[in-house]
């Protein structure tokens, strides 16, 4: 198993938040997170992953977007990326940019896990919350994901209002059938 951090930080001054807080993305942050992150590596004499984040604000002082910021910290860190496909979608949602061009700037090599989950709306913007089924939205995200980096391992989180294990299922069932479809696509190509 790769050990996986979030690219976030959740204390300052001695105190502990209850969520995961996105950095801003500018370069004073890759480079901050990034020394981290090299850390860990060298202690553990691997590489590791990082995973983006779900975001509900955005920073003054960001001067990257989410794919330039991730792409770099990846790049300077030397690490690799779970990509959490729900998690992209709903920033794009909540900041207006585009997933699809997001999704096509992240480096095809770093990618090495994907995570897919469910999402809420509330009034104008999305929550990852984790208890729901895959919306119709990230699943076309995700295809486009296994289009862009080839097929990669897959995982469904569902946290809360756990429902019925044939639900969850039948969602992971979804996933393979678009994995089984990537890997036909990059058979016959």
């Amino acid at each position: 198993m790769i050990p996986t951090i979030h690219i976030s930080w959740a204390s300052a001054g001695g105190r502990h938040f209850h969520n995961l807080i996105p950095l801003p993305y500018s370069e004073e942050a890759v480079l901050h997170i990034a020394k981290r992150i090299s850390q860990v590596q060298d202690f553990l004499e691997q590489r590791i992953l990082v995973e983006n984040i779900s975001s509900y604000m955005a920073y003054t002082e960001s001067n990257l977007t989410e794919a330039e910021f991730i792409s770099a910290v990846l790049a300077e860190a030397d690490c690799d990326l779970l990509l959490d496909v729900n998690n992209l979608y709903v920033n794009s949602f909540n900041h207006g940019f585009s997933a699809f061009d997001a999704l096509n700037q992240i480096p095809l090599e770093r990618v090495r896990q994907i995570h897919l989950a469910g999402y809420s709306r509330r009034d104008s913007y999305l929550l990852d919350t984790h208890g729901e089924r895959v919306h119709q939205p990230v699943w076309q995200l995700y295809q486009a994901a296994l289009a862009r980096f080839g097929t990669v391992p897959t995982l469904i989180e569902w946290e809360s209002n756990v429902p019925d294990f044939a639900v969850v299922k039948a969602e992971a069932d979804k996933a393979n059938y678009y994995l089984q479809q990537s890997l036909l696509a990059q058979l016959v190509a």
